[in-house]
């Protein structure tokens, strides 16, 4: 059964290495090599903000997915490559919306990679325009802006 639960620093290197498995594994449907690695650069376990609203789903003890919430924004859900598409990324959504409805927010927004337009229409957002995202190795890639009403 997934779990949801606060994200902890214990968490760091296993929210790194499925964050970059992840971008390796579902960028190349809709983003050249080039972008990819980009994206996937600088992906570093320090660098994540355990202190914020984020989440991690797990699986037993396995750490298989990560979400972050912060003013109004899902600013990142991420999956292990391994575990799409089995419950772990809608956990998640759910999660962070109630965080956020317990932060006050009455609508959401989110960038999402052009390759998870699809699940978070299914999760009941609706993409407003194509915007462009710097990747942390600075190249731009689009994206699609998405917003939901709480």
């Amino acid at each position: 059964m997934i779990d949801i639960r606060r994200a902890t620093d214990a968490d760091r290197v296993a929210i790194a290495r499925l964050h970059e498995a992840s971008i390796r594994a579902l960028g190349p449907s809709h983003y050249t090599a080039e972008e990819v690695d980009s994206w996937a650069a600088g992906v570093r376990a320090e660098r994540y903000f355990i202190e914020q609203e984020m989440y991690v789903a797990t699986l037993g003890e396995e750490v298989i997915g990560f979400g972050h919430y912060h003013r109004g924004e899902i600013a990142a859900v991420y999956v292990d490559p391994s575990h799409v598409r089995h419950g772990a990324g809608r956990a998640l959504m759910a999660k962070l919306e109630e965080v956020a409805r317990a932060d006050g927010a009455t609508h959401l927004h989110l960038n999402a990679a052009l390759n998870s337009v699809g699940f978070y229409a299914a999760c009941g957002y609706t993409q407003t325009t194509e915007t462009m995202y710097m990747t942390r190795g600075g190249v731009m890639i689009k994206c699609a802006l998405m917003e939901k009403d709480l």
